[in-house]
């Protein structure tokens, strides 16, 4: 898939939060586009990571910290600090396909599955992650 598509399916995916359920207390605290890469299916100690959410924090500690940034990964307001990254294993996600495919695939096949991030918080705390594989 070419980059202007990525882009171009990414920004219509983050226009349909109204679709994405959510509590009424609840609030969009950031968005983002994630290409998970074959680093970030690994710690920083070499031990392959077996969840979504620990593969999504080794991806923002690699953007963020590690300075491992793919070609389709972005930026986000929230996940710069090592303690918000720490968070992210105890927040629920919800997911909107067949993630496990995508990123056993990734990992498997060399395939790198691009995500659609939607980080949900009350009082600027994260709750929550929506992960959608966009197309």
């Amino acid at each position: 898939m070419n980059h202007f598509v990525k882009l171009l399916i990414v920004s219509l995916g983050f226009l349909s939060f109204g679709t994405i359920t959510s509590n009424a207390q609840e609030q969009v605290l950031a968005t983002y586009g994630a290409e998970l890469g074959p680093e970030d299916y690994f710690n920083s100690s070499g031990t392959r990571l077996t969840s979504i959410n620990a593969i999504i924090a080794q991806d923002r500690a690699n953007f963020h910290r590690f300075g491992i940034r793919h070609e389709f990964d972005r930026t986000d307001p929230i996940f710069g600090d090592k303690a918000a990254r720490a968070r992210i294993s105890q927040v629920p996600v919800t997911i909107c396909c067949d993630l496990e495919q995508h990123v056993t695939k990734g990992l498997d096949r060399g395939y790198r599955p691009f995500l659609a991030v939607t980080v949900f918080g009350q009082g600027g705390e994260v709750t929550r992650l929506h992960l959608e594989v966009p197309g």
